[in-house]
């Protein structure tokens, strides 16, 4: 066709969309939808796999227009660059009318977008590939283009989209998203596929070749995202990130990345603004090479990490701690709390490993013999945080082989691995506990008092007691209630005569602290059948129920103070006796 014919079907092909535009305009306004002749002069289906906006430049390619624009304003869509990307996000209830123009089918068009999708985490998500992703990992407002692919195809590649996306692995080439020519970012409002505005061609890019052990991770994705251009596979052995998803998949990345850039703000935060595809690329391969050789470069990771810590706390000159938390603060942090999917319980097995086997603090010891690979450890802090009590409460547990523990020795700090297993069981017997105050409330007397009850048996608390650490007691839910039952079983009745005086529980007490007597003693006594109370008054709380005749607490203070009287001697080196008399509390 001579190049004159050429120029004329061009410029008919824009004097037939103004006339379409014209009688667009004329129909909105009359209220009337779209008719035949409003359609595009060219129509295509959307090509496999193809990008929603890549759609859009092509059919401005094939119909001739100057800007996708004109197609946007005649479908009813958003047509300015900046708002390209809110519009591909949005549902797809004004896609009909990009479908009566293109003559294809609403179900096609719905495919090229990503709907969003509710998911337990707080950012918003979309389904890339089917697969829920953080919509700040899909970038379709700065696309990317592998020049081999647009020579071959002649669409651009809905892949592409994708952050996470920096090389194609057919043509082992890392993408472009810069004009070779002009170095301005490749547009969305471009009206030509593979023509930059400044007329330099995309297809004549010179290439920018990626090796094939770097190629893996682009690998990865493309298989997960079902596509049948990775020919290419690199021959390595299988690690446990092969089993994840894409969203799983991207989480894991970007955390490493998060770490190698010493970036704490979140999992892929820092890459949430535009980055060079090549330096991306770069840290992308990085990331990933910490799974390979599985375990052993992850093992280098941690061992990177800690060093990072050790040098940010010598800058902030703060002592360095010890501690798991003091070295693995930020890493421990998202392995546990962040990568909570059980897609990842390969790396908190690891992690437990390299604990146990490999790491030692800050100073360097032996490993002992009890250190098992196969058992999940905890830091002491953790384990407080799970049963909700102190750490001096974790170390009497752990003095007393409750709780099964590996304890190191980092110079004068001791570093406590803490059995998951064994904290677990701790923690069924200690759902619903109480500690000393509470039961003390519910007895209504002091702390001092519950402690010295649990030292003499009248009280069963969950451990022994210490009678030097009366906050770290632990007791059943009905351990008050069980004491006050088996004091009320002791009343005795008797014939009460409205003469004879009685005496309240305070009265008795206030009597008792006079001769020195102890309070748990005086319960003890009344276990013993020593001394019974007369009777009980259900609308008071505790101990203070129960009253007593006062006849039975002279006798009973009588004969305590009987007992306790004695007289003892001693002789003194020079031959001296000397006489004490001692009272005993």
């Amino acid at each position: 066709m001579p190049k004159d014919s050429k120029i004329i079907n061009r410029k008919s092909k824009i004097l037939s969309y103004s006339e379409s535009r014209a009688n667009l305009c004329r129909n909105e306004e009359a209220g009337i939808n779209l008719t035949v002749g409003d359609r595009l002069m060219i129509r295509s289906m959307p090509k496999p796999n193809e990008s929603f906006m890549g759609y859009i430049v092509r059919l401005t390619e094939e119909n001739g227009y100057d800007s996708p624009s004109w197609i946007l304003r005649l479908a009813n869509l958003e047509h300015r660059q900046k708002f390209i990307r809110a519009e591909i996000f949005k549902a797809s209830k004004d896609l009909s009318s990009l479908a009566f123009l293109t003559g294809s089918n609403t179900t096609e068009l719905e495919a090229l977008t990503y709907p969003s999708v509710d998911t337990a985490k707080h950012e918003p998500a979309h389904l890339f590939y089917d697969f829920p992703l953080r919509k700040y990992l899909i970038r379709p407002e700065r696309p990317k283009v592998c020049p081999d692919c647009l020579r071959e195809s002649g669409y651009c590649h809905r892949i592409w989209d994708l952050l996470l996306v920096t090389a194609c692995p057919l043509h082992r080439r890392l993408l472009i998203d810069r004009c070779p020519s002009c170095r301005s970012d490749i547009p969305n409002n471009r009206n030509r596929v593979s023509i930059c505005s400044c007329k330099y061609d995309y297809r004549l890019s010179p290439a920018s070749p990626v090796e094939e052990d770097q190629l893996e991770f682009t690998i990865q994705i493309h298989a997960l995202c079902g596509l049948a251009n990775t020919k290419i596979r690199v021959q390595r052995q299988p690690t446990p990130v092969h089993e994840l998803s894409l969203s799983e998949l991207a989480d894991l990345i970007f955390f490493v990345m998060s770490h190698h850039r010493n970036d704490f703000i979140g999992i892929a935060k820092c890459y949430v603004n535009p980055t060079d595809n090549a330096e991306l690329h770069k840290d992308l391969v990085k990331a990933y090479g910490v799974f390979e050789e599985w375990p052993h470069r992850y093992y280098e990771f941690l061992e990177s990490r800690q060093l990072q810590d050790e040098k940010k706390q010598s800058i902030s000159k703060e002592p360095y701690g010890s501690g798991l938390g003091k070295c693995f603060s930020a890493t421990r942090s998202e392995i546990y709390k962040k990568l909570t999917s059980s897609g990842f319980d390969f790396l908190r097995s690891a992690f437990s490993q390299y604990v146990t086997t490999r790491w030692h603090g800050k100073s360097t010891s032996e490993t002992e013999e009890n250190f098992s690979p196969e058992i999940t450890y905890l830091t002491r802090t953790e384990a407080s945080q799970q049963l909700e009590v102190t750490t001096k409460y974790i170390n009497f547990l752990v003095t007393k082989k409750r709780l099964k523990a590996v304890v190191r020795q980092s110079g004068k700090a001791r570093m406590f691995l803490i059995d998951a297993d064994s904290l677990a069981q701790v923690k069924r017997e200690h759902d619903g506990s109480l500690d000393a105050k509470e039961v003390a409330k519910q007895l209504g007397v002091g702390i001092t008092a519950v402690t010295r009850l649990a030292s003499n048996g009248c009280l069963k608390p969950l451990c022994d007691p210490v009678l030097s650490s009366p906050y770290i007691l632990r007791f059943k839910n009905d351990s008050a209630a069980e004491l006050i039952n088996a004091i009320r079983s002791k009343i005795n009745l008797g014939p009460l005569i409205h003469s004879v005086r009685t005496s309240n529980f305070h009265a008795v007490s206030r009597r008792l602290n006079g001769g020195n007597i102890k309070l748990s003693d005086f319960i003890n006594s009344i276990l013993m059948n020593e001394i019974a109370p007369c009777s009980e008054l259900t609308t008071k709380i505790g101990l203070a129920r129960f009253n007593f005749l006062t006849s039975d607490i002279d006798t009973y203070l009588k004969a305590r103070t009987a007992r306790c009287e004695r007289k003892f001697s001693r002789t003194c080196v020079y031959g001296r006796k000397i006489i004490y008399t001692d009272v005993a509390t």
